[in-house]
């Protein structure tokens, strides 16, 4: 099981509390020798909108280029959508600095 915390994990004082009672926000389990996922924390305390973060963002860099040197397949997951679901609701619930992760691929 993977965890990564989300928006209502982010109320009432729970983004302070998350690593102690779960675990880190943010994490880097590598599955064999040639499989990582990547899970980032997009939450912000006490609103919807997710937001990943500059130092957050260079840390994704490296590991995301640590896997394509050491040919390792990568799947990143965090809570936000990085794009809006048109027509489903979702259109809000989105990483407000989706635009400035520059080494997603989308498939």
């Amino acid at each position: 099981m993977f965890i990564i915390p989300g928006n209502r994990d982010s109320r009432n004082l729970g983004y302070e509390s998350f690593e102690e009672i779960i675990s880190e926000r943010s994490w880097k389990l590598s599955i064999g020798e040639h499989f990582s996922v990547i899970g980032l924390d997009s939450s912000s305390p006490d609103i919807d909108e997710g937001n990943i973060g500059r130092p957050q963002q260079e840390w994704l860099d490296y590991q995301l280029d640590y896997c394509v040197i050491n040919s390792k397949f990568s799947v990143v997951a965090l809570h936000h959508h990085i794009i809006p679901i048109p027509r489903t609701g979702r259109e809000r619930n989105i990483l407000t600095d989706a635009g400035h992760s520059s080494n997603f691929n989308y498939a």
